[in-house]
């Protein structure tokens, strides 16, 4: 029985985080994790080290492939062939840092790393990955359409990539908010930003924020990554969400495959969360 046992939580990840998020230790909680690379991979070096946490999404993931949504960075990479001029790359939802420690690794022509993380367990694991990297800049705070200073994050014990400001659950905290057109004016003026690429992952505010950033702002991103998920908004607000993409030349999958209106329109109707990518070239 014991060996049967072994052999099916053996490598599991998910099973035994699952386990350890629903013990009922007296004493201690699991706040973080450090891994050491037993080679290279997608997220790091040999020997090298990275910090993440005990859930049933992210960890598990990484653990087994040594990257995360990579997906992302091999839009990126192609689309930064051959381009002469500098980017600037701006994480929304920047979590543990494993977007941007991926894309720095690949050494492209990023000049500056612009990592936003309202919540604060994760903004410590992400400075704790990235501090090392002299140009990366660090925002503890979330961004929004609204001009408050505070507001309820809501947490998902087993997967902190879905921290949200909009999804409800019964656990919550207060976070940092800084206007979004706030922060690009701050931004813009202080290093002067041009060839913005845009990564936006917040669990529903996504479309929101791109929608409310002003054109001058929004002129200036040429590469668009966003999780699609607020249906809800997108119902009210398809239109000028269209009129909206119609700025970028290239649009695509997470697949890589090319999206025309129609096939755009049959995956907001199906109601699935997806990922967008857009570039204007």
């Amino acid at each position: 029985m014991r060996k049967y046992i072994r052999n099916i939580f053996l490598n599991n990840f998910k099973s035994i985080f699952f386990m350890l998020l629903n013990s009922n230790s007296r004493y201690f909680d699991i706040e973080k994790i450090e891994l050491k690379f037993k080679k290279d991979c997608k997220l790091g070096k040999k020997n090298t080290t990275f910090s993440t946490k005990v859930d049933e999404m992210i960890t598990p993931n990484i653990l087994k492939s040594g990257e995360w949504e990579y997906f992302v960075i091999e839009y990126i990479k192609k689309i930064l062939i051959g381009k002469n001029q500098k980017f600037v790359f701006i994480d929304v939802g920047a979590n543990i840092g494993l977007t941007s420690k991926q894309l720095i690794n690949q050494k492209l022509k990023i000049s500056k790393y612009f990592c936003i993380e309202p919540e604060d367990s994760n903004f410590e694991l992400l400075k704790k990955n990235l501090g090392n990297i002299k140009k990366v800049v660090f925002y503890n705070l979330a961004l929004t359409n609204k001009y408050i200073n505070r507001q309820k994050i809501y947490l998902n014990k087993n997967n902190f990539g879905d921290y949200s400001l909009l999804k409800k659950s019964t656990i919550s905290k207060i976070v940092k908010c800084v206007n979004i057109n706030l922060f690009f004016r701050k931004v813009e003026k202080k290093y002067n930003i041009n060839n913005v690429i845009y990564k936006s992952d917040t669990q529903g505010l996504d479309e929101i924020l791109i929608m409310s950033l002003e054109k001058k702002y929004f002129n200036k991103i040429k590469i668009l990554i966003l999780e699609i998920s607020n249906f809800d908004f997108l119902g009210k607000n398809l239109n000028a969400f269209l009129n909206l993409i119609t700025n970028f030349k290239n649009i695509e999958d997470e697949n890589g495959d090319k999206i025309g209106k129609n096939k755009l329109l049959s995956k907001i109707y199906k109601k699935k969360g997806f990922n967008l990518f857009l570039s204007r070239n």
